[in-house]
């Protein structure tokens, strides 16, 4: 997630998470049963003066 300012970056990543973390049920065509966040960090590009908040989750389902 990009965002012109670490704040607003920081709010997506954040909200994501919010959404995600604990989640189970129907998704997609699967049945979610369970969400963790594995790794989570923040980037600044100076090229773009872009802020980026990156996540990664595993999900089981059947």
């Amino acid at each position: 997630m990009w965002a012109a300012r670490r704040k607003a970056a920081t709010a997506l990543g954040l909200a994501v998470r919010a959404a995600l973390l604990g989640h189970s049920g129907a998704a997609g065509g699967l049945e979610i049963q369970s969400v963790f966040l594995l790794a989570e960090g923040w980037d600044f590009d100076a090229e773009t003066g872009a802020y980026r908040t990156g996540q990664d989750y595993e999900m089981s389902a059947s």
